[in-house]
């Protein structure tokens, strides 16, 4: 009896969190399982490039995932399961901007399917004839209440990859070029021709917008090797970044080579941006070099951030600044305008926008002190007229710890910090 109890416990469903729609009216809860069956840790999996993922359904490997999600009306204050079938495995969740649609990942053997369900009816209805790819990151998202970006399987992904025995074209060469160099031991790297080509097959994927008014579906670009197309804040481009062969056998895809490009919305290339890595020497608790950590800026319709180190990317060298900040602008005929923000002094974390355009959080770190520092940057016609530290303690001080911000959607339903407006 007391083991039926504890096995009970284990496999209960756990409540995680919660997703508010914009309109703060209602709420998805969702309940994860975090001590899955064996049926589920035992499923097929492929490991390369330091990737690991199911090759009959193109997903990730996870040892959790949420086994029920609940519907919960703000006003009337009651519960209602979104039901799908017994053993369904439900992935991520997104809201439409005016609330009436969700979307809806379930997981079964051979497919990653997505669902749209009405709020409130909780109707719900799978996109036919659609599988998606998810082993690169998530594969979908509102573009507008009627458009839904998805990254599908290719064709020949319509079958689980196979492993066959692929006849060597020659043998495998690495050439150190006589430098000494720092690297860390990766695990399910690249070996050999075969692993290249299931890695080749496993990450192509077919980008497309889905109307759920007309039920159509319109190809974006064509078939590639995506690693992430994020829209922008104005709905009108895209931010494209794709692993460039050949691969490499000493570090996982995270430091293979990428180029990094600007679409329109119709798949078409306006800005070619750069071309980076591959990176095999990257120092031990070090970054790399050229710009990193690419994305959309909040509070701008169509403008890039990046960062860059100053130091080589390594702690060893002792600078005034680490790293630096700059701000992507997107010039009409293909060209660009770079510009410098903000050097920071120490190692770069996160750049937060402030709801209502009120500024920046810049958060840093210092490794041998393990000291971690906020603070408060305000701009006024790009020149910097405010910069203070709002916070600054060990990692290890939780007790002073000031927690996480606040977000709030803002005008482009991108997530900012909230601010008090009483406190500007």
């Amino acid at each position: 009896k007391t083991d039926r109890v504890v096995s009970d416990l284990l496999r209960a469903d756990s409540f995680s969190n919660i997703s508010l729609n914009r309109q703060k009216t209602a709420l998805i809860k969702k309940y994860a399982q975090y001590s899955p069956s064996i049926e589920y840790v035992s499923r097929a999996q492929l490991k390369v490039a330091g990737l690991r993922f199911n090759p009959k359904n193109f997903r990730p490997i996870s040892n959790t995932y949420t086994r029920k999600i609940v519907y919960f009306d703000l006003a009337n204050k009651l519960d209602d399961e979104i039901k799908f079938s017994e053993k369904s495995i439900i992935g991520r969740t997104a809201w439409s901007e005016d609330g009436k649609n969700l979307l809806v990942g379930i997981e079964t053997a051979d497919c990653y399917q997505l669902w749209i369900v009405k709020i409130p009816s909780l109707k719900k209805k799978q996109i036919p004839g659609l599988c998606m790819n998810e082993i690169m990151g998530d594969s979908f998202y509102w573009v507008n209440d009627q458009e839904v970006f998805i990254s599908t399987r290719t064709k020949a992904q319509a079958k689980a990859i196979s492993v066959e025995k692929v006849a060597p074209i020659g043998p495998v060469i690495q050439e150190s070029l006589g430098r000494v160099a720092q690297n860390r031991t990766y695990q399910d790297l690249i070996k050999n021709q075969q692993d290249e080509q299931i890695l080749t097959l496993a990450i192509k994927s077919q980008p497309v917008i889905y109307n759920i008014k007309s039920a159509t579906t319109k190809k974006i670009g064509r078939e590639d090797l995506y690693s992430g197309v994020s829209l922008s804040p104005d709905k009108k481009r895209f931010l494209v970044a794709k692993v460039v062969q050949p691969y490499s056998y000493v570090v996982p895809i995270s430091y293979f080579a990428r180029q990094f490009e600007v679409w329109d919305r119709h798949g078409q290339v306006t800005h070619v941006l750069h071309k980076s890595g591959p990176f095999e020497n990257v120092p031990i608790q070090g970054v790399v070099t050229g710009p990193r950590r690419m994305n959309w800026l909040s509070d701008e319709a169509a403008t890039l951030t990046y960062v860059q180190a100053l130091d080589g990317g390594d702690w060893k060298n002792k600078v005034d600044y680490r790293d630096e900040v700059f701000k992507l602008y997107l010039l009409a005929g293909g060209k660009t305008k770079d510009e410098s923000i903000y050097k920071v002094k120490n190692r770069f974390i996160s750049l937060d926008v402030l709801d209502r355009q009120l500024g920046y959080l810049v958060e840093d770190y210092e490794r041998d002190s393990k000291w971690v520092t906020t603070r408060f940057l305000k701009f006024e016609n790009s020149k910097l007229i405010q910069d203070k530290v709002l916070f600054s303690l060990s990692e290890d001080d939780a007790y002073n710890s000031p927690g996480s911000p606040y977000y709030v959607l803002n005008s482009y339903n991108r997530a900012v910090v909230a601010v008090d407006a009483d406190h500007q």
